[in-house]
């Protein structure tokens, strides 16, 4: 596999990873007045995340060795 694909990877991954981290600040917030809506969400997010991002570099490693 090509150095740039990977490293646009690396960029999507790092731009939605900033999203998800204000969606997790704005949830701290939330949660002090004991609004818990949001939680499910955050949770989804960050379980696909971490499926995806997993799966990348898994095939990224394998690839470039």
């Amino acid at each position: 596999m090509k150095l740039f694909p990977l490293m646009a990877t690396m960029f999507a991954m790092s731009f939605a990873s900033d999203i998800v981290s204000a969606k997790y600040k704005q949830l701290m917030i939330d949660i002090k007045s004991q609004n818990f809506k949001q939680l499910d969400v955050l949770h989804h997010f960050c379980s696909g995340m971490k499926f995806v991002y997993t799966q990348d570099s898994m095939d990224g490693l394998l690839v470039v060795r």
